[in-house]
């Protein structure tokens, strides 16, 4: 075999490895390869015939924009980036040091650094490719898709919304999404959320724990939920931490019994529909901070370490009976001589497990209990002795009583605030912090204004927090003022029907100001959403930054807060207890935020 060589100055690369690729592009930009083009040079913005640009784009040299491109407002394409020929890229998407080949299309908001994207394949909204990567020919990544640094995905794959994809991608023609949301971890029982990442997710979360130590996890009681459970119980036991199965069991009881046993640390799996998620819990039985999130989620992404040993494996054991004890305490925390003397009937809907313990808990006190399956909401009670309550999948209460009164969870949330404040204090409900000579509850910022003043009469003071119940319970843990029945809906429950029977319930229900609320959205770009936020705070007096931006008015009340499902956004909730100046608080801001939007776009054009 002869082997022959050729001497040449000429410029050389090999360009079958991604970063040499992209390295020869860059040469080429700057002028290190010649290369002929039909590209008009508009100050080291190479530009092809036909390309349609938006003069609100940011083009920075040097770059190159192929023929037919189409690139939105907002749209920011950085140094070395090229744009190849009928591609199109949509609103607030940035490119820095990438290739686009031909007809790829990058939806808006997303971010691509340092990748390369092959002809026709399409990236939806709010997607990261990082330094490195590359995706195939005719490959669709879907919205939300974070693709980490070197990683490759072979042409005509279907990447999930959501899924962060660590590996390659060869063979099959799908990535499984498993979404990190708050303090949970959740996708569909069938396809996403199976045993392997149920396994990988215990690992992870016990991986973060000095040995030894022990961590519980509990199911529903669904069968896909108790598949996964027995998955997660093995992922902890393979990182040297003992597991300790709960039977099915509400999430309140469960938060208890994490708390009371001494576990470093639980995990509730839970079923809602299609949809299977396991909630973490922190050694205090609540859920875990973003701090705690953001750790298990690296250890998801990158892997853990393994023992290898069969001496370093922890041990699964049983946990059970905490239910009972659960509801032992619930009891404890109401007037049950009063309960007992006066039995009613309670219409309930509820998940099944928190449905049974509210259940056990007053069929023990003598009370009639009707369960109640109704999907369209609460009917209307005529019946002076029957309270009707729902809980949704949220937690979130709504109640109706005997004289059309119907209340939803910012209601109930205040008249069950009020009698804490009233009856109760620190009590049976657990001593709480005291500032000022004040009680203190924490409420969720969108509490509206009429209704926190009504709790503030009873000498109360309140902290706000972020809307989620998870939040809520975190930070009143924090400040010692965790009250179950304001954080817990099986509490929440049984202290309303103790609140029927004295005729508190419709004595604060009957007070409640009426109040109307007018709400709106507006789009943005994700990289918009700080800067018109602290703008708007900066402009205004009386505001309060907590989960977004809430502003008080001499008659009314507005929260400004990020929002984002199919795209970024601003969620606007005007109220008052005038239903028009409720509508026109609602349309300043919305004007307000369309100007700071538009102000970013014009100085960029």
């Amino acid at each position: 075999m002869k082997i022959r060589g050729h001497v040449t100055d000429a410029y050389w690369c090999d360009i079958g490895d991604i970063a040499q690729y992209r390295q020869a592009q860059q040469d080429m930009l700057n002028g290190k390869c010649a290369f002929s083009t039909i590209a008009k040079d508009c100050g080291g913005v190479l530009i092809e015939p036909n390309a349609n640009i938006s003069v609100r784009a940011k083009l920075i040299p040097p770059c190159y924009i192929g023929s037919g491109a189409r690139i939105a407002d907002g749209v920011c394409i950085e140094p070395y980036s090229v744009v190849g020929s009928a591609s199109s890229i949509e609103e607030g998407a940035s490119v820095k040091r990438s290739v686009l080949f031909e007809r790829s299309h990058i939806r808006f908001d997303s971010e691509l650094r340092g990748a390369v994207v092959c002809e026709d394949a399409k990236i939806d909204e709010r997607v990261s490719l990082f330094e490195g990567s590359a995706i195939g020919a005719g490959t669709h990544v879907g919205a939300g898709v974070t693709v980490l640094p070197n990683v490759c995905i072979w042409p005509h794959k279907q990447i999930e919304n959501g899924s962060s994809c660590k590996d390659n991608i060869v063979w099959g023609s799908t990535a499984r999404r498993v979404e990190f949301d708050g303090c949970i971890v959740h996708g569909y029982a069938d396809e996403q959320m199976t045993p392997e990442p149920a396994l990988r997710v215990g690992a992870a979360f016990a991986s973060r724990f000095a040995l030894p130590a022990k961590a519980a996890v509990c199911a529903s009681g669904e069968p896909i939920s108790v598949v996964l459970k027995y998955a997660a119980l093995a992922g902890i036991a393979s990182q040297g931490v003992d597991a300790e199965a709960v039977n099915a069991a509400s999430m309140s009881a469960f938060s208890y019994t994490v708390r009371k046993t001494g576990c470093a640390g639980g995990i509730y799996v839970n079923n809602n529909g299609r949809n299977a998620e396991l909630v973490l819990f922190d050694e205090n039985g609540i859920e875990l901070s973003p701090d705690a999130m953001r750790s298990v989620r690296a250890a998801f992404l990158f892997g853990e370490q393994k023992p290898t040993l069969d001496a370093e494996l922890g041990i699964i054991g049983n946990l059970n009976g905490l239910e009972e004890a659960y509801e032992q305490r619930l009891l404890c925390g109401i007037r049950r001589e009063l309960m007992l003397n006066n039995k009613r009937t309670l219409r309930i809907s509820a998940p099944e497990q928190s449905g049974r313990v509210i259940s056990r808990v007053l069929l023990r006190l003598g009370w009639n209990v009707e369960r109640s399956y109704a999907e369209n909401g609460l009917s209307p009670v005529f019946d002076e002795n029957t309270i009707a309550v729902q809980i949704d999948n949220d937690g979130k209460i709504s109640l109706s009583i005997s004289g059309d009164i119907i209340l939803g969870n910012s209601e109930v949330q205040t008249v069950i605030a009020r009698s804490l404040a009233v009856n109760c204090g620190g009590g049976a409900f657990g001593l709480s912090e005291k500032e000022e000579g004040a009680e203190l509850l924490v409420v969720p910022v969108s509490l509206p204004e009429p209704y926190r003043d009504e709790i503030k009469k009873q000498g109360v003071q309140l902290i706000y927090s972020k809307e989620s119940l998870a939040e809520q319970r975190r930070l009143s843990f924090a400040r010692n003022a965790y009250y179950p029945a304001l954080y817990e809906p099986e509490a929440a429950v049984v202290k309303l029907c103790e609140m029927f029977v004295s005729g508190e319930l419709k004595d604060y229900a009957e007070a409640l100001p009426k109040i109307y609320t007018s709400e709106k959205s507006i789009r943005t770009a994700w990289k918009d959403i700080g800067r018109m936020l602290r703008t708007l705070a900066e402009g205004e007096k009386n505001g309060e930054l907590v989960d977004g931006l809430r502003l008080k008015h001499d008659t009314g009340w507005v929260c400004v807060r990020p929002a984002g499902t199919a795209g970024a956004s601003f969620r606007i909730v005007a109220g008052s207890r005038d239903s028009e100046y409720a509508k026109e608080l609602c349309d300043v801001y919305v004007e307000k935020l369309t100007r700071l939007r538009d102000s970013e776009k014009e100085k960029n054009s």
